[in-house]
This record gives C-alpha cells, sequence and structure tokens, in this order.
C-alpha cells in the first residue's frame, strides 16, 4: 500500500504532510494515530474506533463519532486548501 501521509513530531505537536494534496496540517498525538490508520494503513472509521475505545477507555460509540468527525474535518479542511 501507497504511504500518502508522514507524520513527525515537533515539539509538543505532531505535523502531518499529505504527499498527493502537498499539505501539512498540524495534529494531536490521536489525530495523528487516526490519519496514519485510515490513509497509510487503509483502516475503515469502525477499525480506528476500537482501537481507540481500547487505549483511551472510552466507548465504541463515541470513539467512532469522534473518529467520523475528525476525518470530515481533515477532509474539509484538505479540499479548501486544494480550493485557495
Amino acid at each position: 500500500m501507497k504511504k500518502l501521509v508522514a507524520t513527525r513530531k515537533q515539539g509538543d505537536c505532531y505535523m502531518a504532510y499529505l504527499f498527493e494534496q502537498r499539505t501539512t496540517i498540524k495534529l494531536n498525538e490521536l489525530g495523528t494515530v487516526i490519519i496514519e490508520a485510515f490513509l497509510n494503513e487503509g483502516k475503515t472509521a469502525e477499525e480506528i474506533a476500537k482501537k481507540i475505545a481500547i487505549t483511551y477507555n472510552v466507548t465504541e460509540e463515541k470513539a467512532l463519532d469522534d473518529t467520523r468527525k475528525f476525518l470530515t474535518d481533515i477532509y474539509r479542511m484538505i479540499t479548501m486548501a486544494n480550493i485557495n
């Protein structure tokens, strides 16, 4: 599978570079987990949420809702960056 994003820790935050969009975005640790799993590993929102629920001791429903919202926000951010 082709790698679509590269992430690195920079100070107290993380930076993600999306290769195809040629865009860098600032994330927290959880955002990095989500974006890497989704874009580089091909995981579904449901698969990611299960991992988050276990790791962060939250319900799968909450983790899935937050994961979907995050992915939607990232999509919108990338789309807007490509328009400008």
